[in-house]
């Protein structure tokens, strides 16, 4: 029984842990999508223009990245998992032609 009961308190504590991390980025996004949401279109549309091979969720993506979500942040707002966030960030330096050893937040904030 004891290995059972230490098996719920840990899963109670890492739920509470996720639910109060998915608060947090919430909050951040949420703060984050108001101050910047005219700005946010006219960067998707700048981005848009200059890179037509990004797909509309790679625009999304690439607002995220502009904002400093970091691929955890950014797979718990989508659903996906850490590794599916990083995918896209290859994928969209690749259609942009940013090197690897390029920073593609601080490419994107110079857009």
């Amino acid at each position: 029984k004891k290995l059972k009961n230490v098996d719920a308190e840990q899963v109670i504590t890492d739920l509470f842990l996720k639910i109060n991390n998915l608060i947090q980025i919430d909050k951040k996004n949420h703060d984050l999508i108001n101050e910047s949401s005219l700005e946010n279109k006219q960067f998707m549309q700048k981005l848009s223009e200059r890179f037509p091979s990004l797909t509309n969720n790679e625009l999304k993506f690439c607002v995220y990245y502009k904002l400093d979500f970091s691929s955890k942040e950014i797979s718990l707002l989508e659903n996906i998992t850490e590794g599916s966030a990083r995918v896209y960030k290859t994928k969209i330096k690749t259609k942009m032609n940013i090197g690897k050893e390029s920073i593609l937040n601080t490419y994107l904030k110079s857009i």
